[in-house]
């Protein structure tokens, strides 16, 4: 299979998806929903228009340097950046996803984040934090925690690029504040 994906049984069923990418000691885990069937197929998170503004959203703060040479997810694990989605089978929306599959995902979720050693959780839609800590106004920097990890949410696809970019900076400066203890 081309890239990072895999076979995996899914509440019973084998389905292609994107494996999880964690590097040995992750300071960030970026997580998605579910893989979008682009990303599928190319075998790399984040492949599709949203995602690829996820990635110039994370060089934006400072996270990830991209080089412009190969695709970003491998430059990204190679800095410490990790991925990994709540539901492991591929939908092209979103609401495909039923509830069952998210508490599934959310438990299964838990469980691998235990032995990470509470990287930062970057969400780069607000669907996929709600599903781990219930509803909340806005996005930046929560005031829950998942797992023991600090949660980020970046701004919507849709927001004004000046609200979008005071919260990028938000995640850029929660990021340097960092102390090993968090």
């Amino acid at each position: 299979m081309a890239g990072h994906r895999v076979l995996v049984d899914w509440m019973g069923v084998q389905v292609e998806t994107l494996d999880d990418l964690f590097p040995e000691h992750p300071r960030l885990v970026c997580v998605g929903i579910n893989p979008a069937p682009v990303s599928v197929v190319a075998g790399h998170c984040f492949q599709g228009r949203q995602g690829q503004r996820f990635f110039s959203r994370l060089a934006q703060a400072g996270a990830l340097h991209l080089n412009g040479e190969g695709f970003e997810d491998d430059a990204a694990v190679a800095s410490g950046i990790g991925f990994t989605d709540i539901v492991k089978r591929p939908t092209a929306r979103a609401a495909e996803v039923a509830p069952g599959e998210m508490r599934h995902g959310r438990d299964l979720l838990e469980q691998k984040l235990a032995n990470l050693g509470s990287p930062d959780l970057v969400f780069p839609f607000k669907g996929a934090a709600v599903a781990l800590v219930g509803s909340f106004d806005g996005n930046g920097w929560l005031d829950h925690r998942f797992a023991g990890c600090r949660l980020f949410v970046m701004p919507g696809p849709y927001e004004k690029r000046a609200t979008a970019d005071a919260t990028i900076a938000t995640f850029a400066t929660g990021l340097a504040k960092r102390r090993p203890a968090d």
